[in-house]
């Protein structure tokens, strides 16, 4: 059957010298595996295989056979340009982070178009954010958790000032294990209450930074196998540091 869909880039391996895996988020069929052929330095190629970079946003056309493992592109082309993400150190380490999040968020049996259309907006927001886009992921981390089953409580209060990492909500004892600290529960919670389109609003400096993302990789944890086990997360340390 032949499918016209959007798509998100999640992964690319190399299978040859000229040919790759691409996995791609598709909006129609989900998580989906492409071998792509022919990706050689040649100019024309080159500039077909430039479109499959980490969360670029695609326009596909396929002929799906259910049978099969790995799938053939017929045509291809970027659904929107990014203005800012390619030609920014920062975003650029954001959107390698978050992708390496997505490939272990999203399941080759799972199609849902909210988790597709909720990324594609996110992402577009952030690419025409051109300052104050430091605070992104932390803020599409939390707000994606409403979509696939494990979206913190937000029940910040003067008496539940600490936000319990295994309860997943917030309680009036510290924890000195799972709770993160009074300051930082109350941004946690400000984070929870902030709209995607209002990232840019959150304050908090490196340290801050770093704290809440180390308590929400935790916090993710506890739902998805192996996610502490994140690359990419050393360079985005680095690049914020």
């Amino acid at each position: 059957m032949l499918y016209t869909t959007q798509g998100i880039v999640l992964k690319q391996v190399k299978y040859s010298d000229s040919s790759k895996i691409i996995t791609i988020f598709t909006k129609a069929l989900g998580r989906k595996s492409f071998m792509v052929y022919g990706l050689s330095s040649k100019k024309g190629r080159k500039k077909v295989a430039n479109l499959y970079q980490p969360l670029y946003l695609l326009n596909l056309e396929f002929n799906y056979q259910e049978n099969k493992g790995l799938q053939k592109i017929k045509e291809v082309s970027l659904t929107n340009h990014y203005n800012s993400i390619p030609f920014s150190v920062e975003k650029t380490a954001i959107i390698f982070f978050l992708t390496e999040i997505l490939d272990k968020i999203i399941k080759f049996d799972v199609v849902d178009e909210s988790i597709f259309d909720f990324v594609n907006n996110s992402l577009q927001i952030f690419d025409l954010q051109e300052d104050n886009y430091m605070n992104f992921h932390l803020l599409f981390l939390l707000k994606i958790t409403k979509f696939v089953g494990f979206e913190p409580s937000s029940n910040y209060s003067l008496q539940n000032r600490f936000f319990n990492i295994s309860q997943a909500k917030f309680s009036p004892k510290f924890d000195e294990k799972y709770s993160l600290t009074e300051p930082c529960s109350k941004l946690f919670s400000e984070l929870i209450n902030t709209k995607i389109t209002d990232f840019h609003k959150i304050k908090m400096n490196n340290k801050q930074r770093s704290y809440i993302l180390d308590k929400i990789l935790i916090y993710y944890s506890f739902y998805i196998e192996n996610l502490l086990k994140i690359k990419s997360l050393k360079v985005l340390n680095e690049v914020f540091r």
